[in-house]
């Protein structure tokens, strides 16, 4: 008798422990779906935060098309006959869209004369300007044969003025007139 009552006693226990683990079971699934579901919902929410700082981005962009167009003619004298620009592996359309449209907006052809071959550290995190300019050196390279004509050099945001040194250079050995650089922004000395 006493044996039985033991063993119904193990059962007991045995079916407690498994309707326990059963019960767990099912908890840590429904943990695990609120947390699929909170992983989705937190990459909606950071893809619509991407759209929508991109959209403004691209809009502040444009609303600068007309400025920038205005400053370039004026300083220029209108005697470009090209534009390229730097090209940015950060934000490649969004530098190439601006370039495009302000090539359009100046009556000019956008050359894609410039690429860039090797991953480098932005300027801005370069201590002094031999590093900086060690640090553009061998980063881009001219593809074609840019005209003789005086050209534009597009960058979105000029940080030491060696990128645009190095590849106007870099233009000027290969054929083109004269270089003349234009940034949306700079950086330099904002720290």
């Amino acid at each position: 008798m006493r044996q039985r009552a033991a063993r119904a006693a193990d059962l007991l226990r045995t079916r407690v422990d498994v309707e326990r683990q059963a019960q767990n079971q099912r908890l840590l699934e429904s943990m695990d779906h609120r947390a699929d579901l909170a992983l989705r919902l937190q990459r909606t929410v950071e893809g619509l935060s991407v759209v929508a700082i991109s959209y403004y981005g691209v809009g502040l962009a444009l609303y600068l098309l007309g400025p920038v167009a205005e400053m370039i003619t004026e300083r220029i004298d209108g005697t470009a006959g090209w534009l390229t620009f730097v090209p940015s592996r950060r934000n490649p359309a969004l530098v190439a869209d601006f370039a495009a449209r302000l090539a359009s907006h100046l009556n000019l052809p956008l050359l894609n004369l410039v690429t860039k071959t090797q991953d480098r550290q932005p300027q801005k995190l370069m201590h002094n300007s031999a590093t900086q300019h060690a640090n553009v050196w061998g980063a881009f390279e001219i593809v074609g044969t840019p005209p003789r004509t005086r050209g534009i050099l597009f960058d979105d945001i000029i940080d030491s003025r060696w990128t645009v040194t190095v590849i106007g250079s870099a233009l000027r050995l290969a054929g083109s007139g004269p270089v003349v650089p234009v940034g949306l922004a700079s950086a330099a000395g904002l720290e």
